[in-house]
């Protein structure tokens, strides 16, 4: 029972874990300034990776990064807004 009990809960904590690979990824495409992709990729990141506060306001704040690099400064400050908004100490 109590073997059972353990493996639920574990099983429970590794489904609700993020999974940053597609952030990761982006990451090393803007450092490559493929930016197109890099937004791409931070944007499933966003919507499929269950982060953390802390880890969506990091892909956010990349995010727009981004968007002013490539001269979107009014969808780079929704981006900063977001992230602001997701982990306001960040």
């Amino acid at each position: 029972m109590l073997l059972a009990l353990l493996l639920s809960f574990w099983m429970a904590w590794g489904a609700a874990a993020e999974d940053l690979t597609l952030c990761r990824e982006a990451w090393e495409l803007s450092k490559a300034k493929k930016h197109d992709r890099a937004l791409e990729l931070y944007g499933e990141c966003v919507r499929n990776g269950g982060l953390s506060p802390s880890s969506l306001a990091w892909a956010e704040r990349n995010t727009g990064i981004l968007l002013l690099a490539k001269g979107e400064p009014v969808d780079a400050a929704g981006a900063f807004g977001r992230a602001l908004a997701a982990n306001p100490p960040d």
